[in-house]
């Protein structure tokens, strides 16, 4: 018998290991959220937001753990959808390292119970550990790095500054098998 694949991606489903306070990765969540809407495509692809703590990997970075954990809790909870659009508000200026901030911006997202939500942090913080103990096993090199199902795994797409990257990822996460 053989052992499941750790953290494996869905087909439909791209993956995005980041933390919230990287820039970075907020110009990638961006890109990505605005190619999907150009293509059409916000109902047949997802975004699964993976913590890649910074303050872990280098100290000296925000502690943004809080927010992380409330995005993991908030997907395992509440779906990958809501998942995403907490994480796109904590993106917005809200201060991730706040636990009310991030609670308050949290109600805010359609079909997320802040108070539930306030509840499950600690599942997000395990969420969170089991994230940053995968980080060597599957290569993730910092954030934001991208893995789809067909094992495509790349390290901050965007650093080329080719803007069909993220149409060739979408479209690649909507069928593996291209």
């Amino acid at each position: 018998m053989s052992t499941p694949h750790p953290a494996p991606v869905a087909p439909g489903t791209v993956q995005v290991w980041s933390d919230l306070s990287c820039p970075y990765a907020t110009e990638a969540v961006a890109a990505l959220r605005e190619t999907r809407a150009a293509l059409g495509l916000e109902l047949d692809v997802h975004l699964e937001h993976r913590a890649f703590p910074l303050e872990t990997a280098s100290p000296g970075h925000p502690e943004t753990r809080v927010g992380l954990a409330a995005v993991r809790a908030a997907s395992e909870r509440y779906g990958l959808e809501a998942g995403e659009e907490l994480d796109w508000a904590l993106r917005q200026g809200v201060d991730a390292t706040s636990r009310e901030a991030v609670l308050e911006a949290a109600g805010a997202v359609p079909g997320v119970d802040a108070d539930e939500l306030a509840g499950l942090l600690e599942r997000g913080a395990a969420a969170v550990d089991a994230d940053w103990a995968l980080v060597p096993e599957l290569g993730i090199e910092g954030s934001p790095h991208v893995r789809l199902a067909d094992g495509t795994s790349v390290f901050n797409p965007g650093a080329g500054g080719d803007p069909q990257v993220w149409d060739e990822l979408l479209r690649r996460a909507l069928d593996p098998g291209e």
